[in-house]
């Protein structure tokens, strides 16, 4: 099941034109879907750089300068709206 979702994750990462040595900011709390996004990070070859939960939105322009960052993927610790589905946008 984790490896089937990771598989998944990263064919949608590749989608957004990932690639290996891409360096990709994953900011989530403790749960499976971290697992999953692991994965597939790995997967791509991607750099993660994993960031606190409690650093919040307001330091990341300065993180997206510093990392040079292609992509940042933010989950809230509470969710907004429950979907079900995690959207990733460029």
């Amino acid at each position: 099941e984790m490896l089937r979702s990771a598989r998944r994750l990263t064919r949608s990462l590749k989608y957004l034109w990932l690639k290996r040595g891409d360096q990709i900011i994953l900011q989530m709390p403790n749960c499976p879907e971290l697992l999953q996004f692991f994965g597939a990070i790995f997967r791509i070859g991607a750099v993660m750089v994993p960031v606190c939960t409690r650093s919040g939105a307001l330091r990341m322009p300065s993180m997206r300068a510093y990392y040079a960052l292609a992509c940042a993927i933010i989950v809230p610790m509470k969710p907004i709206m429950t979907t079900g589905k995690i959207r990733m946008t460029r």
